[in-house]
């Protein structure tokens, strides 16, 4: 796996730091190299690795060169571990995410780098690892002292760029990205989704005849439909959970095409033309010597995240799609033998295949499942998300006699932070004055957790106002989300189905540069 970590230099004001991905196999000697070429220090000096934080408790193991403790002038006694840096690797330390450890190089100076494991990721293909993300300020020179030390300055990019050229030339185990070591055999799903497109499924079944498969490991349905009839697209949608179910049930109720692309919860599996694949489509394929020839016959996999931009599927989604690809062969069967599947209208009955018990063990089988109501309830009643006590200062606020229009909408413009980070659609949070039409709040946010960032906007707002609106007019999700902070309020909520104003500076933002 890989370990995303940012290391700062203590004491130091502006901050100096880094932010790394490294293989988390590489060994502390390993790590203290890369430390080395990233801060440009000479390696001339003692250095050593204190564990601070490990597995999210806390500990007090030191790391380092063993050849360094005896080579000391004056040898001295600890009263923690010592481990030697050789033979520990990363992620026999560095567990959970906010693990810390101080890396101390030049034991005069006592350079203090503090490293804090931020994430841990699935390693991208055609990443030559360890990879520097961003780089801020050029460290102190070699054999100063903090007390003089002066902060140097340097364009970020460049800074990045000229260590990231450094890291290609250590001489350490790096990780090999094409072939990422992990269990889900992906020739397999490239075989499965091969053998279904020669089945010409969309020669059976319409787009809108829509079944389900219960996945068994992640305890929900797949509702699956076949793309091709219509002769453009070729391939099998799987719309994941009940979030997939209600983005499919908007398309159906004819909401817009843009809003449905950024709630979208599925995993697209399409046959198309070689122009159509990108450079980590094409590695998959080779890498498993997958080759294709005419048109719609190459295999792509996409895997649609609310919030987020298409993006290629990860092992878990890989073993969904696997699934779902598996059980769909077998509904072709059912219906070459006569079974119809009804065109889906956006009711709570469906055909599809289900683990059941037997005498034999558990097998799957073609049922009818009927869906209870209660059960695809999107999102559960949302709960407070500001403290009580800024609850209880907006209710001791006075109400404005004014109108406001108070809504988010996401920009289908997608940013992304990192080549290696997924991209993400920002959130706008718009208040607008109705009678004026006057922007009154305004904030881009990149959390997707917008109910919890709507009510605290709502607190910035009113304090901004110095008061309560007496009405407010937003949308049924942002009403919802509202709700804990509303209805302890006396302010009136009126719900629509669209707000103009709001798309149209949703349009000018999107048309803005990043």
């Amino acid at each position: 796996m890989i370990y995303q970590m940012k290391v700062g230099l203590k004491g130091m004001s502006p901050p100096v730091w880094r932010r790394f991905q490294l293989d988390g196999n590489m060994t502390f000697v390993d790590f203290h190299h890369v430390l080395q070429v990233a801060f440009d220090w000479e390696d001339s000096h003692l250095h050593s690795f204190m564990m601070l934080r490990s597995g999210g408790e806390k500990t007090k193991v030191e790391i380092g060169p063993v050849e360094d403790r005896e080579n000391m002038v004056f040898p001295f006694f600890s009263f923690h571990d010592f481990y030697e840096e050789q033979e520990e690797r990363i992620c026999d330390w560095f567990m959970a995410e906010k693990d810390r450890a101080i890396y101390t190089y030049d034991f005069g100076a006592d350079w203090e780098h503090e490293i804090v494991l931020e994430k841990i990721l699935k390693p991208e293909l055609d990443v030559h690892y360890p990879y520097c993300l961003k780089a801020m300020k050029l460290a102190p020179e070699e054999d100063s002292w903090a007390m003089d030390a002066s902060i140097r300055e340097k364009d970020w990019r460049e800074l990045t760029e000229e260590i990231n050229l450094k890291l290609k030339t250590l001489e350490i185990g790096l990780l090999d990205s094409a072939n990422p070591d992990d269990e889900f055999d992906w020739l397999e799903l490239l075989e499965e989704a091969k053998s279904f497109n020669k089945l010409k499924p969309w020669e059976l079944l319409e787009d809108d005849q829509l079944f389900i498969v219960a996945d068994w490991e992640s305890r929900q349905f797949l509702y699956c439909s076949v793309l091709g009839a219509g002769g453009e697209e070729y391939g099998l949608a799987v719309y994941v959970g009940n979030t997939g179910l209600q983005a499919l049930k908007s398309t159906l109720s004819g909401d817009s095409t843009r809003d449905i692309f950024l709630k979208q919860r599925s995993l697209l599996l399409s046959f198309v033309d070689r122009d159509e694949l990108d450079a980590a489509d094409y590695d998959l394929l080779k890498q498993h010597g997958m080759s294709f020839r005419g048109r719609k016959q190459w295999v792509q996999m996409r895997s649609l995240v609310p919030g987020y931009y298409p993006w290629h599927v990860d092992e878990d989604e890989g073993r969904m799609l696997l699934v779902a690809i598996e059980q769909a062969k077998e509904m072709l069967k059912e219906v070459e033998r006569g079974l119809t599947i009804p065109s889906y209208s956006g009711g709570n009955t469906f055909f599809g295949r289900m683990m059941q018990e037997t005498e034999e063990g558990y097998e799957w089988q073609s049922v009818h499942i009927q869906l209870k109501e209660e059960k695809l309830k999107q999102d559960d009643k949302p709960s407070l998300h500001i403290s009580e006590l800024d609850m209880k200062r907006l209710e001791k606020m006075q109400v404005l006699h004014t109108s406001i229009i108070f809504d988010f909408v996401m920009i289908d413009k997608p940013i992304q932070d990192s080549p290696f980070e997924r991209p993400y659609f920002p959130t706008l949070i718009v208040a607008l004055d109705v009678e004026h039409g006057l922007v009154l709040y305004q904030e881009v946010l990149k959390s997707l957790n917008v109910k919890e960032e709507i009510q605290k906007a709502f607190l910035k707002l009113t304090e901004q106002l110095g008061g309560i609106p007496k009405a407010m007019t937003g949308k049924k999700d942002t009403a919802i989300s509202l709700a804990p902070v509303t209805d302890q309020l006396p302010i009136t909520i009126n719900t629509v189905e669209k707000i103009h104003a709001i798309d149209e500076l949703r349009d000018a933002m999107s048309r803005m540069p990043w």
